[in-house]
């Protein structure tokens, strides 16, 4: 599968460039584990090992051999991933910013890169080759 991520805004390419070598090696993330031994730490464990099948059953698919629903599973893992790793405080965003990054992203699973412009907008991500880097297309 190739993932295209934008978010429509070419000021937050270098984020989407790290987001997308984060993913590239496997990495998922439903969000900060709650408090062990509660009903939300059982939502959050069930959703991980969710997300664990959907990453390691679909991403090996090629685009042909996966169906809409499996497209559209490994996107959701991404969303769920993209949001929590915007918000580690490393990345130093504000709410505002997050809000905008979340509302804003753009997730879907595409046959192959197109040659069209895209004014450094869009990340095209390999999460199953160990060789290819996410590509910044401009």
């Amino acid at each position: 599968m190739i993932l295209k991520l934008t978010v429509h805004d070419n000021d937050f390419s270098g984020l989407l460039v790290q987001f997308g070598n984060y993913i590239s090696t496997g990495q998922h993330d439903p969000g900060p584990e709650p408090e062990k031994d509660t009903n939300e730490h059982h939502a959050w464990l069930d959703q991980w090992c969710r997300d664990e099948r959907t990453y390691i059953r679909d991403l090996k698919l090629t685009h042909k051999e996966s169906t809409q629903e499996q497209r559209d599973a490994v996107c959701d893992v991404v969303r769920r991933t993209f949001d929590s790793y915007i918000r580690r405080p490393v990345h130093r965003l504000d709410q505002k910013t997050i809000d905008y990054l979340l509302r804003n992203l753009s997730v879907s699973v595409t046959a192959h890169m197109t040659e069209t412009w895209h004014n450094g907008e869009v990340v095209y991500v390999f999460p199953t080759s160990p060789t290819e880097k996410p590509v910044l297309v401009y």
